[in-house]
């Protein structure tokens, strides 16, 4: 089960699974990724060389947005539809996955 993250000083949302840790990008910094296994301390960003992991982890974050719960049970209708700290998803993508 991934396990989500937020950073309020730095308006960023993670999403960690297994071994990896993603943060996700904002607007002025790029998505981050993390092997924690060999890199518990976070210093060895993976993102450039790992880019399927990296879409891999955003889909996972966006279907639990969408879904309106990262925990088992039956999908719950996410009432505030797009919001802006969700900057590495596009409006138009919101709707497109919330429809599906």
């Amino acid at each position: 089960m991934p396990f989500i993250s937020h950073d309020s000083s730095d308006m960023r949302y993670g999403i960690t699974e297994g071994s990896w840790k993603l943060i996700l990008p904002s607007r002025k910094k790029p998505a981050e990724l993390y092997e924690l296994s060999t890199d518990r301390a976070e210093s060895n960003n993976l993102a450039a060389s790992h880019p399927e992991k990296v879409a891999s982890l955003t889909a996972k974050m966006n279907a639990l947005i969408v879904n309106g719960r990262s925990t088992p049970g039956a999908p719950q209708a996410n009432d505030t539809g797009y919001w802006k700290d969700l900057s590495w998803m596009r409006p138009e993508d919101f709707q497109s996955v919330s429809q599906q």
